[in-house]
């Protein structure tokens, strides 16, 4: 698994678990989960479509070879599979009043 596939799984990552469970303790680095996680969570579901197509690009080039690359694979899969939820439930709790 190259560098950049690495880098690239790490970042999925981190922006997934940063929409569920944002850092609170310094408040320099609130400023930034918030605004990275609010990001995250309201274009859900043009990260998840991001994701799908920049993982394509990786496994067409064989980025995910051997068995760190199907950790990381598995890891990118989780990481969409997070925001598809987070998109899908902003979709079946609307705002009161609105159809």
């Amino acid at each position: 698994m190259s560098l950049l596939t690495l880098l690239f799984v790490i970042i999925v990552a981190g922006l997934t678990v940063n929409v569920y469970a944002p850092l609170k303790s310094s408040e320099r680095l609130m400023g930034l989960t918030f605004g990275l996680g609010w990001l995250t969570g309201e274009l859900a579901g043009h990260a998840a479509i991001a994701i799908v197509l920049i993982t394509s690009i990786i496994a067409a080039g064989e980025g995910f070879e051997g068995f760190i690359g199907w950790v990381g694979l598995l890891v990118d899969a989780h990481g969409m599979r997070g925001t598809r939820a987070l998109s899908l439930a902003r979709l079946i709790h609307r705002p009161f009043g609105r159809k």
